[in-house]
């Protein structure tokens, strides 16, 4: 995720956790001195990453409710 600017080359790296239509959640650490769940925009995304040496996961959103519990995923 960019932090000043979409190219600045600068950003944060947080594990993805989930979504809904008001965003992506996602695990980050070193957020105010500790670890936690946190909501970003989607325009705010660089990319996704996964290993080159492990498999590609079958890939569908995990959806989440506001308060974060996971209700499924898309088919």
């Amino acid at each position: 995720m960019w932090r000043i600017a979409p190219k600045d080359g600068q950003g944060h790296v947080f594990l993805y956790d989930g979504e809904n239509a008001k965003g992506v959640r996602g695990i980050g650490a070193n957020e105010s001195d500790s670890i936690k769940r946190s909501m970003h925009e989607r325009a705010r995304i660089v990319g996704y990453y996964w290993p080159r040496d492990f498999p590609l996961p079958i890939v569908k959103p995990i959806i989440v409710t506001d308060s974060g519990v996971a209700v499924g995923s898309e088919t």
